[in-house]
């Protein structure tokens, strides 16, 4: 079981893998990413976590797959979105504030994330084999 400070070196050098796939120098990206160079490079090396604004200009500016950046798995870039339409009948306009919301939880409530592990896990105990169909089709398209 890894700890804290190596996932947030495995967190950072998936961020830094990003801003590489993007062709981009450190200081490009933070000006993206709306922080410092210095604040990247401590996210980079892992001595810091990333800042929720960071983790939300990734997702929403280059499509970044944030399970892909906690986690390491699955695609680096997301899939493209559909139409603005029917993506704010989808997620309508609170989203951002409940992303916030979750993320903020997340980090700091033992019981939040425990009970998010665990409704996950029951998840994925139940619905295994359609989420690794879904996987399957989304990285073979050529299967659908």
């Amino acid at each position: 079981m890894t700890n804290d400070t190596d996932e947030l070196k495995q967190i950072g050098e998936r961020i830094m893998a990003v801003r590489k796939a993007l062709g981009l120098f450190q200081i490009d990206f933070a000006q993206a990413m709306d922080v410092s160079s210095g604040s990247l490079s401590m996210m980079e090396t892992g001595k810091n976590q990333p800042r929720f604004e960071l983790l939300f200009n990734l997702a929403k500016k280059y499509k970044i797959n944030l399970y892909y950046i906690f986690f390491g798995l699955g695609e680096m870039f997301l899939p493209p979105e559909p139409d603005d339409d029917i993506k704010e009948k989808n997620y309508g306009p609170e989203t951002e504030t409940w992303l916030r919301n979750f993320y903020r939880y997340f980090n700091e409530s033992q019981i939040f994330r425990f009970n998010v592990m665990a409704t996950v896990s029951m998840l994925l105990l139940e619905k295994s084999e359609t989420i690794k169909r879904e996987i399957e089709m989304n990285s073979n398209p050529d299967k659908k």
